[in-house]
């Protein structure tokens, strides 16, 4: 009997691990093309963080507070400061001049850097931080040391602090539009920079990050930090959510123009309406754990017939826009 109590635990602990989402690069590292949109928010009340398994993060009392922004990210040789940053192979930019770069590597994604060229401001990490190990799950931890500089005109600051990241939580998202994402992971970032030279300070930064196995970037992120200087101390925090994920079915594209996506629930053909009868470029299902199940190019509608009934995400790539929507396949 108690054989028999050992055999069901193991399979219980199994299935549970089964269920966890797990984070990997093949899914979920930012590759060229990936657009990074989103929008502020802000909170008059307490922001659900809560650690642990099975949790519910509510987040429809977010109100927009209309600063917005974009990251595409690019080939880092086709950035004007690529060679200050040796190894790189990636890089995000705003289109204002600001360019993050990174290296992104089979278990890992390392962040070089950063410049921006209307500000003569230029951030290199001498020793670069690890932003993620491949694959990451639910107790999955990493910490890395980070030693930089960064030069702004004529002055130069220098830092050395950490990072460290863990995967801390499991559950259920409701994204501020109400729309609800399942089997998500909650991910804890917490950095630290002893900062010296025209500036001096402790800065720390505590992130709560929240993902769906359909994104390559987080689907909210909320970040407390703190700026210790000798005679003063400053505290603030930013909320800012995938503004990809958190739309409804109808999503402006640009001047009137509108992205429609029919029928949902659907059974066999999807068909995705676009301004002036254009044709998407692409066409991508994913399930929820983040694999692409089918995809169709230059095409405007997709045959789901072959797939398991269930809910799936529609990416739809669209002259520079990118949008995502959650189908329901029924049988």
């Amino acid at each position: 009997m108690k054989k028999i109590c050992a055999l069901c635990i193991l399979l219980v602990i199994a299935f549970s691990s089964r269920a966890q989402l797990t984070l990997t690069k093949a899914a979920n590292a930012p590759i060229v093309g990936t657009i990074d949109k989103t929008d502020n928010y802000d909170s008059s009340i307490a922001v659900p963080k809560s650690t642990g398994t099975n949790k519910s993060w509510n987040f429809t009392s977010f109100v927009n507070s209309m600063a917005n922004g974009s990251q595409t990210y690019v080939t880092s040789s086709s950035t004007p400061s690529a060679s200050a940053f040796p190894g790189t192979n990636l890089a995000a930019s705003d289109g204002s001049g600001y360019y993050d770069y990174y290296n992104s590597q089979t278990n890992n994604l390392d962040y070089l850097g950063a410049v921006d060229v209307p500000g003569n401001d230029v951030t290199i990490f001498s020793n670069p931080i690890t932003m993620m190990v491949w694959p990451f799950t639910f107790g999955t931890s990493n910490a890395d040391a980070l030693i930089g500089t960064e030069t702004f005109s004529t002055s130069t600051f220098n830092f050395t602090g950490n990072m460290n990241i863990s995967g801390t939580g499991t559950g259920t998202v409701t994204l501020p539009n109400g729309q609800i994402f399942t089997n998500c992971l909650q991910i804890t970032r917490t950095y630290t920079y002893i900062i010296t030279g025209s500036f001096t300070g402790t800065i720390t930064v505590k992130e709560y990050e929240y993902w769906t196995g359909a994104y390559r970037t987080p689907i909210i992120n909320i970040s407390y930090s703190t700026i210790k200087q000798p005679t003063v101390t400053q505290k603030g925090f930013n909320i800012t959510v995938n503004a990809i994920a958190n739309v409804g079915i109808e999503e402006t594209v640009g001047g009137d123009g509108k992205v429609i996506v029919y029928p949902n629930p659907a059974k066999d053909i999807i068909n995705v309406q676009l301004e002036e009868n254009a044709i998407a470029q692409k066409l991508e299902l994913f399930d929820m754990m983040g694999r692409s199940v089918l995809f169709v190019e230059n095409a405007n509608k997709i045959n789901v017939s072959s797939l398991p009934k269930g809910v799936y995400l529609l990416n739809v790539k669209y002259k520079d826009h990118y949008m995502q929507k959650q189908i329901t396949i029924t049988e």
